[in-house]
Order: structure tokens, then C-alpha cells, then sequence
């Protein structure tokens, strides 16, 4: 049916995995089946893109046309697939798929699936990106630049979610701008030189990540977590504990005060009583005292310099609870002086009491004298 002017064929898949597959494996280990068109060693543009696909089935499905193609000038879009993975307390975990749209939670890693299937020949190698308009919305891709030649298998694509935000990738959605390089290679039998990638035939991204978390020969699996979050989270959880270690501090020194204010009404009353003469009770001050340790955090740099705005806004956090912290030790050493202040209240009260002890035994003193005086008093009047 022809089309309009102005109107925009629909998309078409002009190769199949199936037909694809076979085509690889016909040609596997030969040299370049395009050699009659001069193709030179280079990047790939469009056409030539196209000739090799279906020449050597080096990618499938491929599709052309459609509103929103596929095959760019000198690229090709990878979508998002129909698994995700994370990998988190030492586990691999599936990330469901739900209406649609894969979520990235917030500063986490997410390995996606790409929707294409890849046999490369012998002498093409691919560089892939993340398309930019994830990039700008806080998304980063882990990954080498390169995939090289003889690679047969999926590919797994890292996502870092630098972001304080959940972030959600639908399903078909475009996720890499793939490049293709035609290299120099002549693929003899007797020239041949390099291996095949370690990865050939991983057509289940699961074994990319099992590969990863292997380790370092000691037998523990790597963590393959954002630090980000964690710190994020440590801090909140350590401003909190300083906020009651705070809370409490304060409620032992309003208890103190309130103990030192009744201590001096009662030395107050004891002043009063003592020219008057009786038995003084004794009031005693126990004052306690309490130390707030507010931990101090240090901030670990990123892997991802290139995305240190990302960073900084986690860093800024930090920054505003060490600030909290520090007005709570203000606080603190407030709370500090007030007890202090009660304990020389609680000396000079067993001072005055010393001088209480003191009028007292000259009560008793004169009252002895007294005494004495009154007993002389009738030999007095006899005489």
C-alpha cells in the first residue's frame, strides 16, 4: 500500500531471532561476507548497519521505520528487556515488572536486561551508552565501553540511581544508543590472534551478576549496593539516638535545678531559725551528671565523579545533621553549667551548715552557762 505524503511507514522487523541465528552460525569463523562492498575498517554508519545485520545477524530482532526508529545514522536503540535484577543480602533478587515500568528505587543498582540478542562476527565490535535523557535525570551506567568481537549473548546493563527519587523504566522502552566498529581483523585460520570474550553465551543476565558478586579469592561474596543510601540512613538513625541522648540529658539537669531552688529555700528557713535557738535539720543535694558523645561522619567519595552534584546532595544531608548535632552539644554544655552551678549551691549549703552546727553548740554553750547561773541564784539570796 503506498503511503501518503507525509506519512511515516510503520515499524518492521526485517529479522528474527530465529532467522538470525541461523545466519550467525552459517557464517561463524569466516572472513567478512561484505568484502565485495569495500567497507573499511570504521565506525558503521546506517546502511552499512543494516547490510551486516542481515548479512551476519549480528543483532535481532532488527527493525526499521516507525515513528520512533530504531536505527539512528550511525547507531542502533537497545530497549529495555523482560527481566531486572538486584542484589541485596547476598542474594539475587527478580524486580517486578509492574504496570508496565521496572522501578529503580532510589540511589540503588538495577540490572536490566537488554531486549536484544547479539552474535557479533569476528570483526565487529560494539560500544553502547545510555541514552541521554536518562543521564540527565540522574541515571548512570555501569559498564565497560566496549564489546568485543565473537560475543554471543545478552547484555547486562548496571543502573545506578543517583537520585533521591524512585525512578521507573518502561517496558520497550529505549535504553542504549549501540555503535558498531568494523575492525581490521582478516579472520584467518593461521593470523587469528585474541580470544573469545569470557562472557560468550551468557544469554541469561543473571550469570553477568553471579560473575560480579565472586569475589577476590577469600571465599565472600562483594556487596553490590549503593553507599549512598546506607550513609544516608546511618546518619538519621545516629541524629535520632542523639536527640534522646539529648532529651535526657536535659530532663537530669531541669531535675537538678529544681533540686538546687528547693535546697536554698530550706537554707533560707535554717538562717532564720538559728537566731532563735532548736534542733536544725540537715538537708543534703544529690546532683547527677550526664555526658552526651555525638558521633561525627565521615563521608566516603564516590565512585561516580562525573556525577558529583548527585553526590553532593547527599553530602549536603549529612552536612545539615552534623549541624543538628552540634546545637544539640551547644545545648548540652548549657545543661552542663546549670549542674555545675548546683553543685556550689550543694557546697555552699554544707558550709551553712557547718556555721549552723556551730550557733548550735553555742546555744548549748549558753544554756549551760544559764543554767549554772540559776543554780548560784539561792545561795545569792541566802546572803
Amino acid at each position: 500500500m503506498a503511503l501518503t505524503s507525509g506519512e511515516v511507514a510503520p515499524e518492521a522487523c526485517i529479522l528474527t531471532d530465529v532467522d538470525a541465528e541461523l545466519i550467525a552460525k552459517a557464517v561463524e569463523g569466516k572472513s567478512d561476507v561484505l568484502k565485495s562492498k569495500r567497507i573499511p575498517p570504521s565506525l558503521l554508519s546506517a546502511e552499512h548497519i543494516k547490510d551486516y545485520v542481515l548479512a551476519t545477524g549480528l543483532i535481532s530482532p532488527f527493525y526499521i521505520g516507525g515513528k520512533k526508529p530504531r536505527l539512528k545514522k550511525a547507531s542502533y536503540e537497545g530497549r529495555v528487556g523482560s527481566v531486572a535484577y538486584t542484589f541485596e543480602d547476598g542474594a539475587i533478587k527478580v524486580v517486578p515488572i509492574n504496570d508496565g515500568k521496572i522501578r529503580i528505587k532510589a540511589n540503588s543498582i538495577v540490572f536490566v536486561e537488554c531486549d536484544l540478542n547479539f552474535r557479533l562476527p569476528e570483526y565487529i565490535a560494539l560500544r553502547f551508552n545510555l541514552q541521554i535523557k536518562h543521564v540527565h535525570r540522574g541515571l548512570l551506567l555501569g559498564t565497560g565501553p566496549i564489546v568485543d568481537p565473537a560475543f554471543w549473548g545478552k547484555l547486562c546493563i548496571p543502573l545506578h540511581n543517583l537520585t533521591s527519587e524512585d525512578y521507573y523504566l518502561g517496558e520497550n522502552e529505549g535504553l542504549i544508543w549501540i555503535e558498531f566498529t568494523k575492525t581490521t581483523s582478516k579472520v584467518s585460520e593461521a593470523e587469528a590472534a585474541g580470544v573469545r570474550p569470557s562472557t560468550t553465551d551468557f544469554w541469561d543476565i543473571k550469570k553477568f551478576i553471579l560473575k560480579a558478586v565472586e569475589g577476590n579469592g577469600d571465599g565472600k561474596l562483594v556487596e553490590i549496593q549503593s553507599s549512598i543510601n546506607r550513609v544516608v540512613v546511618n546518619a538519621g538513625q545516629q541524629a535520632a539516638e542523639a536527640k534522646t541522648t539529648a532529651t535526657a540529658a536535659k530532663e537530669v539537669a531541669d531535675k537538678a535545678s529544681t533540686t538546687a531552688a528547693t535546697a536554698d529555700t530550706k537554707v533560707n528557713r535554717i538562717a532564720f531559725g538559728a537566731a532563735i535557738g532548736g534542733f536544725i535539720a540537715i538537708v543534703a543535694i544529690a546532683v547527677g551528671l550526664v555526658t552526651l558523645v555525638v558521633n561525627q561522619f565521615s563521608f566516603y567519595d564516590t565512585q561516580h565523579l562525573i556525577y558529583k552534584e548527585y553526590v553532593a546532595e547527599a553530602s549536603a544531608k549529612l552536612e545539615d545533621v552534623k549541624k543538628k548535632n552540634d546545637d544539640l552539644e551547644l545545648r548540652l554544655k548549657a545543661y552542663d553549667q546549670s549542674l555545675e552551678n548546683a553543685s556550689k549551691l550543694n557546697l555552699t549549703i554544707t558550709n551553712m551548715q557547718r556555721e549552723i552546727e556551730s550557733i548550735h553548740e553555742e546555744n548549748s554553750r549558753l544554756k549551760e552557762e544559764f543554767s549554772q547561773s540559776m543554780e548560784r541564784s539561792p545561795e545569792l539570796n541566802k546572803r
